[in-house]
């Protein structure tokens, strides 16, 4: 256990924070088995109703997914957020290069998606309009996910999706993705990263784990994917 509710529990395992969160879950069952196979943490493992993701596609206007990258601006925790404005020199560079932008996120991302999409007028907004099932969907049709540490990102992990990932407070070690087909950017600062059990404290250096990354350094993961697709 790793808190004040460890004494609900009979059995004790260990945990790392410099272990995959998969394998940290996988370990909960040692008590009951005595050879556990090594966690697979690169095999997708969500698929979903192809009928379903065509009629969501098609509520949004989107033909032909081809070319479809998604972007997700937000965070849920706001030390992990990278700005509005280098989201938006990362999706134009994709325009430029025939890509069509799709913004995911809730409602509370919905202003960083007006102004990513007041810049790319073919860019396609669906913050706070999917729920979790049909954001699924629609990221499953999708070449490449970019954004931070979430649960998009994770769900798009989980669907095989090509992701660039921006970590900083977050633990790499533990929730980045595994794969040659993805791509994590961390400045790796010496405070970084700072979150513990889950928590992230405010930050007094206004997130620069965060800010120290580059538009370019996105535009380059980008590019380094798509090439190889």
């Amino acid at each position: 256990g790793t808190n004040e509710r460890s004494k609900l529990f009979h059995h004790a395992v260990t945990y790392s924070h410099d272990d995959h969160e998969l394998s940290s879950f996988l370990r909960l069952l040692s008590p009951l088995m005595q050879d556990l196979a090594p966690a697979d943490i690169q095999t997708p493992f969500l698929n979903l109703d192809e009928a379903f993701r065509d009629a969501v596609l098609k509520r949004f206007g989107i033909k032909d997914s081809v070319q479809l990258v998604a972007i997700a601006p937000g965070a849920s925790v706001t030390e992990r957020q990278w700005g509005a404005e280098r989201y938006t020199q990362v999706a134009q560079a994709l325009c430029r290069r025939g890509k069509r932008v799709a913004v995911l996120g809730t409602t509370a991302d919905a202003a960083d998606a007006r102004r990513i999409c007041g810049a790319i007028p073919a860019a396609i907004d669906v913050t706070g309009k999917t729920n979790l099932m049909e954001a699924a969907s629609l990221l499953s049709a999708c070449k490449l996910f970019i954004g931070a540490d979430s649960g998009l990102l994770h769900i798009a992990v989980a669907l095989d999706v090509p992701t660039v990932s921006l970590f900083g407070p977050g633990r790499e070690k533990k929730w980045a993705p595994q794969g040659n087909h993805h791509r994590i950017i961390n400045k790796h600062l010496p405070c970084s990263p700072c979150t513990m059990f889950g928590y992230t404290p405010p930050c007094p250096l206004k997130a620069a784990c965060m800010m120290a990354i580059t538009p370019d350094e996105v535009i380059r993961s980008t590019q380094s994917l798509l090439a190889a697709d």
